[in-house]
């Protein structure tokens, strides 16, 4: 369950409202990766991507961060897309079959 209430800032564009918070995890599920762009700290990015055990349980993630100033236009989606396949192709390994369970 996501949080309710306001949520504290951490970096100079956290997502502190609950409404835009469940929008973009929405949006991450539809993807099968998240991102974050200076939401924890300055001048930090990073993309991860869910790994999931034979239940489909998630278990560990997959992530690559880097500095704001090495990010370039679809640099967040080329890797948010690398992110998410080599961990469904991890999550293949221990075990989880999405063509089973639906899309992960």
């Amino acid at each position: 369950p996501l949080p309710e209430g306001p949520l504290d800032r951490l970096g100079p564009r956290t997502i502190t409202d609950p409404a835009v918070l469940r929008r973009d995890v929405e949006q991450a599920r539809a993807r099968g990766y998240a991102t974050a762009v200076e939401e924890l700290e300055p001048g930090l990015w990073a993309v991860a991507a869910p790994v999931r055990d034979a239940g489909g349980t998630v278990v560990a993630a997959l992530s690559i961060s880097g500095p704001t100033a090495r990010l370039r236009d679809g640099l967040l989606d080329e890797l948010g897309r690398v992110v998410r396949d080599e961990a469904a192709t991890l999550s293949s390994r221990i075990g989880y079959d999405d063509a089973k369970r639906g899309a992960a």
